[in-house]
This record gives C-alpha cells, structure tokens and sequence, in this order.
C-alpha cells in the first residue's frame, strides 16, 4: 500500500520497523529487570552493589581530588544561586 502511494517513505517505514524490532525487545528485558529489583526491594532482598574504589594511578596524579572539590565548589554555587 505504501509502496504504491508513496514510495518515497519506504525507507522511513523500514528505519522505524528496525527501531521498534530493536528497542521493543530492549525495553521488555530493562521492564522485567526493573520489575525484579523492586520485587527484591519490596521483599527485603536488595542489596546494593559494592562502590568502585578509585583508580590509583588517578589518586597519584591529585587528579581524583582535583575532581572532588571541583564538584563540592560547583555544589556549593548550586546552593548559592538557588537561594
């Protein structure tokens, strides 16, 4: 029916076929994680995931610190404009 209406679109309905075939199947997997981690959480059974410890090399070169405060000064002008 496209094809012969408007064959200009063709492209455009094969582009969102292959979208909605790729993100469809992504979507359901993500939807029944997310479903399974609020059953743990509803059930007690959550846990969380252990924190990355920083890369040394990093630490070394100050580089980790440097981040650090740059965030803390960046919070703290946050708070500053929003008042």
């Amino acid at each position: 029916m496209i094809a012969r209406h408007n064959p200009g679109a063709i492209e455009s309905v094969v582009i969102m076929m292959a979208m909605y075939l790729h993100l469809g199947l992504f979507a359901r997997e993500v939807a029944a994680q997310i479903a399974e981690q609020i059953t743990e959480l509803d059930t007690g059974r959550w846990v969380a995931p252990p924190l990355v410890p920083p890369d040394p090399a990093l630490a070394e070169q100050g580089l980790i610190l440097a981040a650090v405060e740059a965030n803390l000064a960046g919070s703290v002008l946050n708070r500053t404009v929003n008042l």
